[in-house]
């Protein structure tokens, strides 16, 4: 999942305190610590990012056919990484390339010595991108139309279309306002980032300027609980302000947005570690002796083990005392009793052989259940 700040009017970053520490962790399982500060994307660090891994390219519109035949008159390309300068005249390297390595080979021999570069495209195997080596903002890219003589532009080459294009990557605040403005939405998607920053990228690169906008956080079972009940909880509501002592106050809203690792999908920890609550428990559903709980995040048949189910009798207790009948079932012995278990449905069989699973106490009103799932309680609801 992706953490984007949503509020301009954030003192400072926040620090998310509840997630892995790094001398707390599990090597085979969890990473080395995601306890983080996590801000407004910093305009620096986006520059130094983009100056690391954006320089401006232009993509071919039409896959490549191989052989390939560079020769006169499809060997000019008329191409420039300055927009006040004229177009360079570059005579690519002629020959048969019967594979993309060794067309792209000859092909940047000759391009290197006018600061361009090409490479496969990070799209499409069978396209290439010319780019400029001028990295980080402003960095432009050109290339004049077939008709204006840049031949190597022809589908019988590069394929770069015969209109010819231009590109130019934005300044590193443009790049955050479009991919996390004030009060969101969040959008760092691969797609995005390219429309940006140009078809150059390859993942890596889509990565790291993705992370200077939003950081990824492994869902790992604390950082779910995290999201779920944790300080990101808290940073997600819409009553949150930065500062309640403020005066006059700020606005309440809330402080982030978090999206699945695809840097646009709303992230939803339900399929992961739901908040059981539960809205209904009937006795005698769906059979004499049975009881069916219903609700949402109950449990899941594919995580044995992570579901216990507690009865709690009231009857006769007054206000501060304990209960004295308290009874446990868990996920396993619901289930080899032919019982089931979902994230909406919970049904116990009376019997598991001769051990019992619904307490012989058990009736309507007084008796109460609730459900751990994973390290998370519902509510307590009375059996009708």
């Amino acid at each position: 999942m992706r953490v984007g700040i949503l509020r301009g009017d954030m003192p400072g970053p926040v620090f998310l305190a509840d997630l892995e520490p790094v001398s707390q962790y599990n090597p085979p399982t969890e990473p080395r610590g995601q306890e983080r500060y996590v801000g407004r994307p910093v305009i620096a660090a986006v520059q130094a990012a983009m100056l690391a891994n954006v320089g401006a390219g232009f993509a071919s519109t039409g896959n490549m056919a191989f052989n390939v035949t560079i020769a006169a008159p499809n060997q000019t390309l008329r191409a420039k990484t300055s927009s006040g300068a004229a177009f360079s005249v570059i005579l690519m390297p002629t020959g048969v390339y019967t594979t993309m390595a060794a067309f792209l080979t000859a092909m940047n021999a000759k391009l290197v010595l006018y600061g361009l570069g090409m490479k496969v495209s990070p799209l499409n195997a069978l396209r290439v991108v010319l780019y400029s080596l001028t990295f980080g903002e402003g960095s432009y890219i050109a290339i004049d139309t077939v008709g204006n003589g840049s031949t190597f532009n022809g589908a019988t080459a590069a394929n770069f279309g015969a209109g010819g294009g231009t590109f130019t990557v934005p300044l590193a605040t443009a790049f955050i306002t479009a991919t996390l403005p004030v009060a969101g939405p969040l959008d760092v998607r691969a797609t995005t980032i390219r429309t940006q920053l140009g078809p150059a990228l390859d993942a890596v690169q889509v990565e790291a300027m993705a992370s200077t906008i939003a950081p990824k956080f492994v869902e790992t079972d604390v950082a779910v609980k995290c999201y779920q009940v944790g300080y990101l909880a808290d940073l997600r509501s819409a009553n949150f302000t930065p500062d309640p002592s403020r005066m006059p106050p700020l606005a309440l809203s809330a402080a982030v947005t978090v999206v699945q690792d695809d840097g646009f999908t709303a992230f939803s920890a339900s399929a992961l570690a739901p908040v059981p609550n539960i809205t209904n428990a009937q006795l005698g559903v769906p059979a004499p002796g049975w009881v069916r709980i219903s609700g949402a995040g109950l449990g899941n048949a594919e995580f044995p083990g992570t579901l216990t189910v507690k009865f709690t009798d009231y009857l006769n207790v007054g206000l501060g005392q304990t209960p004295v009948n308290i009874f446990k079932v868990d996920q396993a012995m619901i289930e080899a009793a032919g019982g089931v278990v979902s994230l909406t449905v919970i049904d116990i069989p009376p019997l598991l052989g001769t051990t019992r699973l619904v307490p012989t106490w058990a009736v309507a009103t007084t008796t109460k259940v609730s459900v751990k799932y994973t390290s998370l309680a519902s509510n307590e609801r009375a059996l009708v």
